[in-house]
């Protein structure tokens, strides 16, 4: 969303450029890094390099003096209170939040459209309990999340929510490139959930993937704000909307299939990187 408002070169970079080499010349540059505790040992590195090399260093965090945040330049705090569960929820939600309130500032033109998102996002009140696609992903064995723009950092988030709460395997895949190699994998049993920002430019390409996976016998799944009687906001809001959404059909499947949604087994709040 930066790029297509700012209408500047915006990459992510590999914590790795950072924690496994010496950095880049950042001279001139900004470098944004989003961190839910803040504590994680490659993105302090990372925050403490970029700025050594030169870049102006914002974090967006959720946890108030961590190492990530004592690293940079200047906080933008996601302030969602603690995040007591291993899977991170409300905080993925509130650092969306937290960039589209940078952006507005950086882009007073947005600012509005920004607004209107958070109030959107202050009506809804339930969420509509969604059986059929419960019911999908307790009988899945594989999934795809498809998405296209914005649309693709849902699909990566609810994709990685099925395999940390579901222990359920589920891949993200851009509409632009699912149709490639990937779709030789609906020969076998495979649940395809599409989120759909409604963002014009990608209706074509996500029109043709469904098409394409229900023609070779995909179960497929397409979800859409507006199915929520949600108006139309920015693609970035609009991919916060479906994740928020998605978040309590989740939390029913791990359930239903026997897990802790809270506490997955495997895994630890915050991950040391080597």
């Amino acid at each position: 969303e930066f790029m297509g408002e700012l209408r500047r070169p915006t990459t992510s970079m590999p914590p790795s450029i950072f924690s496994l080499n010496d950095g880049l010349d950042m001279r001139g540059q900004a470098a944004l890094v989003i961190s839910q505790s803040g504590a994680s040992k490659d993105l302090v590195q990372s925050a403490t390099l970029a700025r050594a090399h030169g870049a102006i260093v914002c974090a967006i965090t959720n946890v108030v003096g961590s190492g990530v945040e004592n690293a940079a330049d200047v906080t933008i705090p996601v302030g969602a209170g603690p995040e007591r569960a291993v899977p991170a929820t409300k905080t993925v939600i509130g650092s969306i939040a937290a960039g589209m309130a940078l952006l507005s500032h950086l882009s007073p033109a947005y600012a509005q459209k920004a607004d209107f998102a958070a109030q959107t996002f202050n009506s809804i009140h339930e969420t509509p309990h969604l059986d059929h696609l419960v019911s999908a992903l307790l009988r899945a064995q594989n999934v795809y999340v498809i998405g296209r723009g914005a649309g693709l950092g849902a699909a990566q988030e609810i994709a990685l929510k099925l395999k940390e709460c579901c222990s359920l395997h589920a891949e993200a895949y851009s509409a632009s490139e699912v149709l490639h190699g990937p779709l030789q994998l609906v020969m076998k049993p495979l649940t395809v959930l599409m989120l759909d920002t409604e963002d014009a430019a990608t209706q074509d390409s996500m029109d043709r993937v469904e098409a394409r996976f229900k023609e070779v016998g995909g179960e497929v799944y397409r979800l859409k704000p507006s199915d929520f009687d949600v108006p139309k906001l920015t693609p970035a809001a609009s991919a916060a909307i479906l994740i928020y959404q998605l978040y309590p059909i989740i939390r029913e499947v791990a359930i239903a299939l026997g897990y802790n949604p809270d506490q997955p087994e495997t895994l630890a709040k915050v991950t040391v990187t080597v």
